[in-house]
């Protein structure tokens, strides 16, 4: 709308140019890093976001870590190590979808607070979670604080502690079970999702069309597993008739 002098009216006017302050005059104050990259920002900004988010994720396994410790094996890291596989509660909780951290990452958490009372408390702290669990496998006490300070002191990323874990515990003897071979561990798999199954309502919300299309994967499945019985008990029938 035009008003009679042939200007716009204050109706038509922009409402964020009358509301707005003029910053033209502040384009002379540079920001920190604007118009050219500054390598030094950039590294102390790293470092210390770092830092954070290490400081953040070492601090939530360590808090995780010792609730479970202390809720189901009277905070004994012992205890843990040794029974721990065979805590039936424990075990359920770590197979529970609801949890919102892997098994795996639990399991670390409660190793990785024993591990924490091992080394220097000035190194402990100055290390993030993933190292921490990149240097649970080694077992020689020396090589594990010896690799902890020279990762805290000269800032070895995740990739260069592991390599560097590897080649400390080359040769290292395994102890305790030894790894159970990949059809147990996928069965072991299996009997989760089938516990996690048992408490689902499998009516619900399941459209019939898609049920239809669940039957002959599952038909698939069931026959497979019956076709490994056999081959399982036929294998152990057989050790049993010539035992070594």
């Amino acid at each position: 709308m035009m008003d009679e002098r042939g200007s716009p009216s204050e109706v038509d006017a922009d409402p964020l140019a009358t509301t707005l302050p003029d910053l033209r005059g502040h384009r002379a104050i540079r920001l920190p890093g604007e118009l050219d990259v500054d390598p030094d920002l950039v590294r102390r900004a790293l470092d210390h976001l770092n830092h954070i988010y290490a400081e953040s994720t070492l601090q939530v396994a360590l808090r995780v870590g010792r609730y479970v410790l202390d809720t189901f094996f009277d905070g004994d890291p012992e205890a843990f190590r040794r029974r721990g596989r065979g805590h039936a509660t424990f075990t359920a909780l770590a197979d529970r979808s609801e949890l919102h951290f892997s098994r795996v990452w639990l399991w670390r958490a409660v190793s990785v607070v024993t591990q924490i009372e091992q080394l220097p408390e000035r190194t402990a702290s100055a290390l993030p979670f993933t190292h921490h669990t990149a240097l649970l496998v080694v077992r020689d006490l020396d090589s594990k604080r010896a690799l902890a300070d020279r990762a805290a002191t000269e800032g070895w990323p995740k990739r260069r502690l592991q390599e560097e874990v590897r080649r400390a515990t080359r040769g290292q003897s395994r102890r305790g079970r030894p790894r159970l071979p990949m059809v147990v561990r996928k069965l072991n798999q299996i009997q989760r999702i089938a516990r996690e199954i048992d408490e689902l309502d499998v009516t619900e919300d399941l459209d019939p069309h898609v049920a239809s299309e669940l039957v002959r994967p599952i038909e698939h499945l069931m026959a497979r597993l019956a076709e490994l019985q056999h081959q399982v008990a036929d294998h152990s029938a057989r050790q049993g008739a010539n035992p070594s």
